[in-house]
């Protein structure tokens, strides 16, 4: 669905923000078809290219299931190749488990051992949080626009930034906090932390 309209709608509009979630699941073609997923890793890659041309510093999160049905190592090291070689800035990951109504429940077998899963859960948010690291670190030095959410304990305000990044950030002693929640203000980022930035 991501299509080049699309994609020019994301660039152009003034409404919407420089992200885009976009899950892939996995991979491997392989256990994409296994999937019923009707693209290829090749696919995906060439749309993650075009946003990244139209769309400069676009930030993208995707959805990848670990364990899902007759996984092999091979399958699962091509997800993290292909992590490494997109860098998303998040990735919900989640273990696979079996779905009621689905196309797997009726014509596979969940045969991924539990502990099989974690681990591969825990190797894949490793490198997901080196990738999202780097990613916040661009930040740094430079003013986001964050709508803000809630007011901290510490005092701090927090919110998300245009790009859909958790930010937390100081707001001048004489200004009324709570007056604050609900706009869209502009902040310093001075820190990048593995899931969230920090600004004044």
């Amino acid at each position: 669905d991501m299509t080049d309209d699309v994609i020019e709608a994301v660039a152009t509009l003034e409404t919407q923000m420089p992200y885009i979630h976009m899950p892939i699941q996995a991979g491997h073609d392989a256990e994409l078809k296994r999937m019923n997923r009707p693209y290829t890793v090749g696919h995906y890659r060439e749309i993650v290219r075009k946003i990244r041309e139209r769309i400069p510093g676009c930030a993208i999160s995707t959805d990848v299931i670990v364990g899902f049905c007759g996984q092999t190592e091979e399958e699962f090291e091509a997800t993290c190749a292909l992590t490494r070689e997109i860098e998303w800035d998040m990735i919900y990951l989640s273990r696979y488990s079996m779905r009621s109504h689905t196309l797997a429940k009726k014509t596979m077998k969940d045969d991924i051992p539990e502990e099989v899963k974690a681990a591969r859960w825990h190797h894949m948010n490793e490198i997901l949080k080196k990738n999202s690291l780097a990613n916040h670190e661009r930040f740094v030095g430079k003013i986001v626009q964050v709508l803000v959410e809630r007011a901290l304990p510490d005092g701090r305000l927090e919110g998300m930034s245009e790009h859909n990044k958790r930010t937390q950030f100081t707001v001048d002693a004489s200004k009324d906090l709570k007056s604050l929640i609900g706009e869209i203000v502009p902040v310093k980022i001075t820190a990048a932390q593995h899931w969230s930035l920090s600004g004044e």
